[in-house]
């Protein structure tokens, strides 16, 4: 076998233990983010339509509704009822305009969860010896 077939199938083999670690729910968390980790857990839509705002959040650069309904691929009666559902938890700030078009995009606590995950998977990743694949 080619020596970067076996390099690539030797990380495939790192990040499927890092993925199958991520998916057993196993990691230790504040109690506090438990509410959100279970909507993001529930559905995939969900999960994507919470990244977006993440990441809408991290960049300044708010979504509209139009917009996750597009990346997304769902009505935008599934998008309405994630941004109720939401918002009325304080996930996410909606800043309406004098027409009641939406912008979106995560409050700080969502970004504090999804950091603390992100930190847990550099050190998992480092535990596990991706960064030490040549």
């Amino acid at each position: 076998m080619p020596e970067e077939r076996l390099l690539v199938r030797a990380y495939a083999r790192k990040l499927l233990g890092l993925e199958i670690v991520a998916s057993t729910f196993s990691r230790v968390y504040p109690p506090d983010h438990e509410p959100l980790l279970n909507y993001v857990r529930s559905t995939n839509n969900r999960r994507v339509f919470c990244l977006y705002l993440i990441a809408a959040s991290i960049d300044e650069e708010p979504v509209t509704p139009s917009y996750l309904v597009n990346q997304l691929g769902v009505s935008r009666n599934a998008v309405d009822t994630m941004i109720q559902e939401c918002e009325s938890n304080n996930w996410i700030i909606v800043d309406r305009d004098e027409r009641d078009h939406r912008t979106m995009y995560s409050t700080d606590f969502m970004v504090d969860v999804y950091t603390h995950y992100a930190n847990w998977i550099s050190a998992t990743s480092q535990e596990l010896g991706l960064g030490d694949l040549q």
